[in-house]
């Protein structure tokens, strides 16, 4: 019932989830079709649970697994996917029985707000889906302490998981945990080489790269790296930034102008010490509205293994590139 509402309503949570992250519309029905997809997909797994169900280890007697609900399960969302993470937090605990109380990001509140009015318009028990709104720290240290908190699912970074762990630990908190990442894009010289430039501009720059998944740091085979630099380059300056309500639009606002600052804090500190912008680098590109929080998509060449640029998450529109000589160098 709350996939087919949802369905419904697509039109007014793509406005609202582009409104409230900055993304380009047209990105956004697709996340919506998914995010429908994805309440049906968990109402229908809930039917066929896996796993041995019926065993027998002593002569007359019957040992069985009865699947229970956990108990209250609190979830705690990011800012990138607003409508998504809080669809994907509370689906499969919703369908297995559990309660939910959803925390969204505090730039982020509507869709996990909308969501709940969704479920109780549709006929889900009070108390059911419930949502809090307020600072992650101190909600989250709620949540950790609380004994009638069964179980805490976080989307965020690396440090928040390991935060929560440790104050979840006083009352044996069961903790579900996807966290940071800084995934590699590797290129071997007998590579496609146009199909693997636009697989990197799309894994980097994709939701402005404010994505735990995005592929932010590529390794090129020496033979090719000059090459293939030079085409991501070209195809990174077809990317269209502007307003996210704009039907051309292909990368809108990051989430902040302090997440922005943030992102450009990564790039100057690379420059400075030695990395080279092949491409982009700028925190006012041109032509864009001047609400919002853009920045241009940028490629960096010439930063070290051990650099920051190349170790942490940063989390916005941000490739770089090195070269390598052989599979045991890039390993």
């Amino acid at each position: 019932m709350i996939a087919d509402a949802l369905e419904s309503q697509k039109r007014k949570f793509v406005v609202a989830e582009s409104q409230n992250a900055g993304k380009p519309i047209s990105a956004v029905g697709v996340e919506v079709d998914a995010v429908v997809d994805n309440l049906r997909y968990f109402a229908g797994a809930a039917r066929n649970m896996e796993g041995k169900a019926v065993a027998e280890y002593l002569p007359g007697r019957t040992s069985m697994i009865r699947r229970d609900p956990v108990g209250v399960i609190a979830s705690i969302a990011p800012w990138n996917y607003p409508l998504a993470m809080a669809v994907w937090q509370a689906a499969p605990a919703l369908a297995a029985g559990n309660t939910v109380v959803m925390k969204p990001a505090s730039a982020t509140p509507l869709a996990a707000l909308r969501l709940t009015e969704l479920a109780r318009e549709v006929g889900f028990p009070a108390g059911v889906v419930n949502v809090i709104t307020g600072p992650g720290a101190e909600i989250g240290a709620q949540f950790a302490a609380d004994p009638r908190i069964d179980i805490i699912a976080l989307t965020g970074d690396s440090a928040t998981g390991r935060e929560l762990m440790a104050a979840g630990a006083a009352t044996l908190k069961r903790l579900h945990l996807e966290l940071g990442g800084k995934a590699p894009f590797v290129v071997f010289a007998d590579a496609d080489i146009e199909a693997a430039a636009r697989g990197a501009v799309a894994g980097a720059f994709v939701n402005g790269g404010q994505d735990c998944t995005a592929a932010t740091r590529l390794y090129a085979q020496a033979d090719i790296f000059d090459r293939l630099v030079a085409r991501i380059a070209e195809l990174t300056a077809q990317v269209r930034i502007g307003d996210p309500f704009g039907s051309t639009t292909d990368l809108g606002s990051l989430i902040s102008r302090t997440h922005r600052d943030r992102v450009a804090g990564y790039v100057d500190s690379a420059v400075a010490a030695g990395a080279r912008i092949v491409i982009g680098g700028s925190a006012k590109p041109s032509g864009v509205p001047a609400e919002g929080a853009y920045f241009a998509p940028t490629l960096i060449v010439g930063a070290q293994q051990s650099s920051e640029i190349v170790q942490q998450e940063v989390f916005g529109p941000v490739l770089v590139a090195l070269p390598f000589s052989d599979e045991a160098e890039v390993i």
